[in-house]
């Protein structure tokens, strides 16, 4: 057994670059044809939402906001993005190309939402008809030990699956796996440059923690706490954490700061 020796090391002081770096657009360009080219249907649709935006994050570098959003990927290159009255203007951020269309049933309820065509006609026009195969991509798929139908897409919304079958005449597959198995799919291998956009994404992360590491103080609110984070409009994945809670007290970790006051004694968990 080597000898353990217990000494102060000082906090890291790694700086970060202002801007992260940038993923090209033929590497979207080619995580779509990989996607279509794996899936083996003439076309895929993959659906995304706020909380799970990162699969259309990794095809496209387009993340849904406030609305739902749907990826037509097709023949020739063919990539349609259905977006609603706010989401069709963030698109403007894509990495890649897009044929983006105003698909206003994803809009926000309150908000106009039948000025557009429908899902059927959409399809319809975009060259989708009888006999199409069509795949889906949803946020995660079920496995042979929750289902017998493996192959049919359960986590996307229902009028989706319906209208392509409708449309095409033949239910659409599950292809979720292509995209999230942990052993092959395209999500689980990363360029040099996806990893650096992660590494520095991870950087922010933990100065942002050690910021309040270094200023928290006894007598503290937790929300003071938090704002000692520095948020400098980094897109985020989660909720900033702080919470607290005295000795022998669980600590929802999950939860919202409050105006708790810290003491020396408790217990913090910070992200």
């Amino acid at each position: 057994m080597p000898d353990v020796v217990l000494r102060h090391v000082a906090l890291p002081t790694e700086q970060s670059a202002d801007e992260p770096p940038s993923i090209a657009a033929e590497e979207f360009g080619h995580r779509c044809d990989n996607l279509l080219a794996r899936a083996g249907t003439e076309w895929v649709a993959v659906y995304g939402d706020r909380e799970h935006s990162a699969n259309l994050l990794f095809l496209t570098g387009f993340d849904p906001r406030f609305e739902e959003a749907l990826l037509l990927l097709g023949p020739n290159e063919r990539r349609i993005l259905l977006a609603g009255n706010e989401g069709i203007i963030h698109a403007a951020v894509a990495g890649l190309p897009l044929d983006v269309h105003l698909y206003q049933s994803v809009s926000l309820m309150g908000q106009p939402r039948e000025r557009t065509p429908r899902l059927d006609q959409i399809l319809r026009e975009a060259g989708i008809g009888r006999g199409t195969e069509v795949s889906i991509v949803g946020w995660k798929y079920l496995t042979p030990a929750e289902t017998d139908h493996v192959q049919r897409p359960a986590w996307i919304p229902a009028l989706i699956v319906d209208t392509i079958e409708n449309v095409t005449g033949r239910p659409p597959i599950d292809v979720t796996p292509v995209m999230l198995n942990p052993a092959d799919g395209l999500r689980t291998r990363n360029s040099a440059d996806q990893i650096a956009a992660f590494a520095w994404a991870a950087l922010r992360a933990s100065q942002a923690v050690f910021r309040v590491m270094r200023e928290f103080r006894p007598g503290m609110t937790e929300r003071e706490a938090i704002a000692r984070m520095g948020y400098a409009g980094e897109q985020q994945s989660t909720h900033p954490i702080v919470a607290s809670g005295a000795p022998g007290e669980s600590i929802n970790g999950l939860r919202s700061p409050t105006g708790r006051k810290v003491a020396i004694g408790d217990g913090i968990s910070c992200g």
